[in-house]
């Protein structure tokens, strides 16, 4: 493994009665704005939930884990397979901007993590969880922009990983989503182009391994997001691309085998949208597709009239003159209908390093969403949503850069 102890030094530290982990690494350039590095999709993202036997009642104050100013998390899942969900964390090298990443393990309720080994992984790294070998342990697979490469970490079973292996992919990716695209059961990636409206497949073997990626075009002037789902109800997961540049969606229809020849459907959005998810809004079994634009203010709900073609949006408002992040889609409250949250920041100011606001728009079960709810989130990256605590509720984790801490905002239970 290549040597980064030089730069990484994991500290425990109290604070209040709770211990968290001071660890020196940079903020990844452009507020982790892959998968976010959450190559998400509302999907490579891991949202966990236990079962719940108390009724959502908002957030606490926050819970703050003190680390550098440096330190990113992105992404979270049960790495290590002792009940208690994990972060994925992420550092730059400030010797060469070089980035590495490992898992902050949850050592129980939230409020304490330990920095695992970290290993080398590229340039403006994406992180993705994923079971890419079948054993039933949390992988992961990262965009390593910079080569055009995909690097799978296999995990060993103890939630430690191996070094990465690399496969090549073509143009330039921010993004990651997985899912099994070939019906043979086991997770495929998925890569969009934003430099040139194409995207990447590769095809996983069945071990953990994949074949040579095979690009393809999506029709639009740049792919800067893309979403996994089942569009057109054919029993196989279809592709839903976002263009920045032409403001619009597209979705290509898979034909089983893992390929996206023929375009399912295409429709407008507000200008500049750089980021969707794919939940079922109204409970009708369906995915429809959430965007959020750049500079519009507007989050858009576009639901599926069960054939692959949408209803024109129902925009909602979240706050005159603010840009959003990336969206996430996850039953907050845990009545059964997803929720959507994402970051919201004043453009006049750099990203990260504005004041942000996580906006939260609650499901009214029908798959319309009542006005958003918001509160001030420091200076911050953007939101993992998992249930740290095990209570069976979501909470929320941010990077806050103001404070230099991992904030937690912990579900009120009632």
């Amino acid at each position: 493994m290549r040597a980064i102890s030089a730069w990484l030094f994991p500290v425990l530290l109290s604070c209040g009665g709770r211990t968290g982990l001071d660890v020196t690494t940079r903020p990844i350039p452009g507020g982790n704005d892959a998968s976010t590095g959450h190559a998400d999709a509302s999907s490579a993202r891991a949202d966990v939930a236990g079962s719940s036997t108390c009724r959502w009642a908002g957030y606490a104050p926050r819970v703050t884990i003190p680390v550098t100013h440096d330190l990113v998390v992105w992404g979270a899942g049960d790495f290590n397979a002792d009940g208690a969900v994990d972060l994925v964390a992420i550092g730059t090298n400030p010797n060469d901007d070089t980035q590495s990443l490992g898992i902050l393990f949850n050592e129980g309720g939230g409020t304490s993590f330990r920095l695992s080994e970290l290993h080398f992984a590229g340039y403006n790294t994406t992180p993705s969880p994923g079971d890419f070998n079948g054993d039933g342990r949390l992988d992961l697979a990262t965009i390593n922009n910079n080569a055009e490469t995909v690097g799978v970490f296999l995990n060993h079973g103890d939630g430690t990983l191996a070094d990465q292996i690399t496969y090549p992919i073509t143009g330039c990716s921010q993004r990651l989503a997985s899912a099994d695209l070939d019906g043979d059961g086991a997770l495929d990636a998925v890569a969009p182009d934003y430099c040139f409206g194409r995207f990447s497949v590769l095809l996983n073997r069945g071990d953990g391994t994949f074949a040579p990626s095979v690009s393809g075009a999506t029709g639009l002037a740049d792919a800067d997001d893309v979403a996994i789902a089942d569009f057109d109800g054919d029993g196989h997961m279809d592709l839903a691309f976002v263009s920045f540049t032409d403001g619009e969606v597209a979705i290509l229809s898979n034909n089983g085998r893992g390929t996206f020849a023929r375009e399912l459907t295409r429709f407008a959005t507000q200008k500049h949208p750089r980021r969707l998810a794919a939940p079922d809004v109204n409970g009708d079994g369906r995915p429809d597709i959430v965007v959020v634009a750049v500079d519009s203010s507007v989050m858009e709900v576009f639901v599926n009239r069960g054939d692959g073609t949408f209803a024109a949006a129902a925009d909602y408002s979240f706050g005159a003159g603010n840009w959003a992040a990336d969206v996430t889609a996850a039953d907050l409250d845990g009545d059964g209908h997803p929720d959507i949250v994402f970051l919201t920041w004043d453009p006049t100011q750099p990203f990260p390093g504005s004041p942000t606001r996580l906006a939260m728009f609650m499901n009214a079960g029908d798959g319309t969403f009542h006005p958003e709810q918001a509160f001030d989130s420091g200076r911050s990256a953007d939101p993992t949503v998992a249930d740290f605590n095990g209570d069976g509720l979501l909470d929320i984790a941010v990077r806050d850069f103001d404070t230099d801490t991992v904030s937690l905002y912990f579900a009120n239970c009632r």
